[in-house]
């Protein structure tokens, strides 16, 4: 391996797409703790990436550090400089970065940084230089200054930060803590990035609270620790086109609306657009059942269907760059919604009553009356559940609409 990334589990991190935009090749090496002191024996590398939960146990294994790497105590790239190991702490640039391009004003204020590992050293730190006014540290085993979750509600809080892998792909996506309960809360940043949006960034924005992922963060550590690789410079022009690349290829489109609004065939021309995988929920499920479904409805009820829907939702959850056509009643269960919406930007394909075609091949809208009553019961929820709603009408025209409102939203 000549340049890589090591951690614990990296199966699915995005470093490798950000650095091999860069113009060189990029291994992905999940290591056990055991195998640590054998792959820095051999030094078989000439830079790597380091990731939960090895930043601070790495350090033992270098022969130079930087002042950022003894100040922080973490360390998340090295260099191997003629059998000599440089460590460095690109992280800190990372954070500055996120909070930079989100135009979170974070001087004066009091933010909780939930987790204690690495990545909360390097978060305080940056914090510290912005002058903000104090920094309560959450954890679940509380020592010294730091607060259980349970008595975090107690602290002034006006920004949250999580450094945890909590709501990471392949860790458990649990609520540390209840945003509601904190009464003037002004933003949310997670350090997360696969998903896009965890557990804790949906509730942030159901609560109209600004928020971050920190796909931001790796993109800008990358370019670091890329200048630290190579001995060159790039510049901040660089990160942001990467991010949005990066940000367009991983994000799914994700259409939601009444039976026959035209989902399906408005996801294959945004699936040709965007150069993304089309899923039709609907017909992924009668392939999976072998049957259609007005068979399931039924055979074993509409229960029965939802429960297939909801896990496919979980499944289609872990998947980046689809565009994926809803069953009408997706929104019927709001955990659906939650699951798409992880890596998912969610559009409400909206059209008037009128202008519906029955058809029998739709078990809940046989007629013009089981269609209006529909339709009156499930507005309201895909309203509450989109990011960007359309208005259909030709089709033509509403692609290209959405296609353009596609590109605003993914082009932050």
């Amino acid at each position: 391996m000549k340049f890589g990334l090591i951690g614990k589990d990296v199966r699915n991190s995005f470093s490798k797409a950000i650095h091999e935009s860069l113009g060189y090749s990029y291994d992905l090496v999940s290591l056990k703790e055991d195998e640590l002191e054998k792959f820095f024996l051999e030094k078989d590398f000439k830079g790597i990436n380091v990731t939960i939960p090895y930043k601070q146990e790495v350090i033992k294994y270098l022969d130079v550090v930087s002042d950022s790497v003894n100040k922080i105590g973490a360390c998340n790239c090295i260099v191997n400089k003629d059998g000599k190991l440089y460590g460095y702490n690109t992280d800190y640039d990372g954070v500055k970065y996120l909070i930079e391009k989100n135009n979170f004003e974070l001087k004066d204020k009091n933010i909780l940084v939930l987790g204690t590992g690495g990545t909360c050293k390097t978060v305080s730190e940056v914090l510290k230089d912005l002058g903000v006014k104090n920094i309560f540290v959450a954890s679940r085993s509380p020592k010294d200054n730091q607060y259980s979750y349970e008595n975090v509600y107690e602290l002034d809080v006006d920004f949250i930060v999580n450094t945890t892998p909590n709501g990471m792909i392949g860790y458990s996506d649990n609520r540390l803590v209840d945003l509601s309960r904190f009464n003037k809360l002004e933003g949310v940043i997670d350090v997360i990035y696969n998903p896009l949006k965890t557990l804790l960034l949906l509730d942030a924005k159901k609560l109209n609270i600004s928020y971050c992922n920190g796909l931001p963060m790796l993109v800008y550590q990358a370019i670091r620790a890329s200048e630290l690789f190579l001995d060159k410079t790039y510049s901040n022009d660089v990160a942001d086109s990467i991010f949005n690349k990066i940000y367009e290829q991983k994000i799914n489109i994700i259409l939601i609306g009444m039976p026959g609004v035209g989902k399906t065939t408005i996801g294959k021309e945004l699936a040709k657009e965007f150069n993304k995988t089309f899923v039709d929920m609907d017909a992924e499920i009668v392939s999976k059942e072998n049957r259609t479904i007005n068979e399931i409805f039924a055979i074993d009820g509409e229960a029965y269907f939802r429960k297939v829907e909801h896990d496919l939702c979980e499944e289609l959850s872990l998947k980046n760059n689809l565009v994926v056509s809803t069953g009408g009643g997706v929104i019927l269960n709001q955990e659906n919604i939650s699951n798409l919406s992880k890596n998912g930007l969610v559009i409400f394909l909206d059209r008037d009553i009128n202008d519906f075609l029955i058809t029998n091949d739709r078990p809940l809208t046989k007629s013009k009356e089981e269609l209006e009553k529909l339709y009156e019961q499930r507005h309201p929820l895909y309203n509450s559940s989109c990011d960007i709603k359309v208005k259909t009408n030709k089709l033509e025209e509403d692609i290209k609409k959405i296609k353009e409102l596609i590109y605003e939203a993914i082009n932050c």
